[in-house]
């Protein structure tokens, strides 16, 4: 018995002496288990997992190569949240490291995949940068502006297959995505919300679909503008400036966000010689073609050669106001929109007598005026409420103005709610009790995915634009009513 007792206080002490060794090494041993997680992500897809299935590699070099960077992956991501984060629990850690390593195996696996867009628009444009090099810059390749063509170009370049090395860029501003998510969710909203966010942000199945399967590049200019909104909230309004313009360089959908640059000049933010950051960034981002021989306009006319594209449809699979309107061969097969065919008038496998390709475009020039003005009337509200409006209205406004221009304007694109969905996420974190929004805004925005990558609707996309509707709705609807008590609150005192 007097032994039993003798060993207590020893079994203590070791106990202890186990704590302090975790307490003052835990961070190390952190960073020694990422290391080596990283290390067994990269030798065991020689022999099984996703990145066994990289089958369009031109030799075992090569997929050897693509394991290095899928493992290196795994480790920044990992080494970026051991420095944002370094007093880190056990099961927390553990947590992080099992969703990063999910995260890159999700992804992975759809390398394979080869869609329309890559066969008959990026493999070309890849091919043109190959044959000329440097001075492709100087000609008209594709319809993306020019910081995307200047990485497209390096990707053709290099000794590696261009469709993995466009889906690796992609997967890459995932991740930062997701980490300046939480690290905006920590500092600006609520420090117990940042896991949650971060597991939001890499399994919303939008943005793996985007860029690991579509190989699109939308989680870049949405990284961008996350940036500037935290650079903004921050009080470093040069930086914020700048960041929007990044991401101006590389999507046009960027448009969606300025409305929010009034919140900042009306919270005093910024200042109005912000601005000139706006133009001398995307200057510098057309130089490299200027200099490869491409004339100014030519570089500066991207966009507006852009906006001249799609006129012969209302919108392209978005799930928006126009999705109630009949219009176009595909919208009307039976494979496409089956109620269709039910409707009196209607034949499903011919242009629909209603909207004939001509009419399309007299509509698009029409409804284009008409959206603007549905956005300035939200404006000319706000301005009218700009006293009761302050920062922390941020995530209504930026979520509102994110959803409802996409929603209205015409030739729209599936993949144009994706910054909306972002917003929608940290709108849900801020009001969690709002936590179906971001629900209905993401999966409204995934059908909208169906018809271009599985060729077919899982569901009437007129439902699917009553949900994204809805979800406009419900943030119109709390920020007037927030609104109204802040002023109702300023009269009283």
């Amino acid at each position: 018995m007097n032994q039993q007792l003798q060993k207590v206080p020893r079994l203590q002490k070791a106990l202890s002496w186990a704590q302090g060794i975790d307490s003052r090494h835990r961070l190390l041993l952190q960073w020694i288990c990422a290391g080596l997680a990283a290390a067994a992500l990269t030798l065991t897809g020689v022999y099984g997992g996703p990145v066994s299935l990289l089958g369009y590699c031109a030799s075992w070099q090569e997929r050897r190569v693509f394991l290095l960077i899928f493992g290196g992956l795994y480790g920044v991501a990992m080494a970026a949240y051991l420095l944002l984060r370094k007093k880190q629990e056990w099961p927390r850690f553990l947590y992080v490291a099992t969703l990063m390593m999910v995260a890159v195996m999700i992804r992975v696996a759809l390398f394979n995949h080869i869609t329309a867009d890559y066969v008959s628009h990026l493999r070309l444009w890849i091919d043109i940068f190959r044959e000329h090099g440097v001075r492709s810059l100087a000609m008209t390749v594709g319809d993306y502006n020019l910081p995307y063509q200047y990485i497209l170009l390096i990707i053709a370049e290099l000794p590696l297959n261009p469709l993995y090395m466009i889906k690796v860029v992609s997967i890459i501003f995932d991740f930062a995505l997701a980490i300046l998510l939480m690290c905006m969710v920590e500092r600006f909203i609520d420090k117990k919300y940042g896991l949650l966010t971060l597991t939001a942000a890499l399994l919303i199945p939008t943005i793996w679909f985007n860029g690991a399967l579509w190989a699109q590049c939308d989680t870049l200019y949405c990284f961008f503008v996350l940036a500037c909104v935290y650079a903004m909230l921050a009080d470093r309004p040069i930086l914020s400036v700048a960041m929007l313009s990044v991401a101006f360089c590389f999507k046009l959908q960027t448009v969606f966000f300025f409305p929010i640059v009034l919140l900042g000049l009306w919270g005093k933010k910024l200042k109005l010689r912000h601005a000139l950051v706006f133009p001398a960034v995307y200057l510098i981002s057309i130089l490299p073609a200027l200099i490869a021989g491409r004339s100014l306009i030519s570089a500066l006319s991207i966009y507006l050669r852009q906006a001249g594209q799609y006129n012969d449809r209302l919108t392209w699979n978005a799930p928006n106001i126009y999705q109630f309107m009949p219009f176009g061969e595909l919208s009307n097969q039976p494979a496409y929109t089956p109620i269709l065919k039910f409707i009196p008038g209607i034949d499903p496998t011919q242009w629909s007598e209603w909207y004939p390709p001509e009419t399309i475009r007299y509509l698009q020039a029409a409804l284009l005026p008409y959206a603007g003005m549905l956005v300035l009337c939200l404006l000319f509200y706000l301005y009218n409420r700009r006293k009761q409006i302050g920062m922390g209205h941020i995530w209504e406004l930026s979520l509102a103005f994110t959803l409802l221009m996409p929603l209205v304007l015409p030739k729209m694109h599936d993949r144009y709610f994706l910054l909306a969905e972002i917003f929608a996420v940290l709108y849900a974190v801020r009001y969690p009790k709002r936590w179906y929004v971001p629900v209905l805004i993401i999966f409204s925005s995934f059908m909208g995915y169906m018809p271009f990558l599985a060729r077919e609707r899982p569901m009437d996309m007129r439902l699917a634009a009553a949900m994204m509707i809805a979800a406009m709705g419900i943030v119109l609807y709390h920020l007037i009513r927030s609104l109204r008590e802040q002023k109702e609150l300023k009269m009283e005192s």
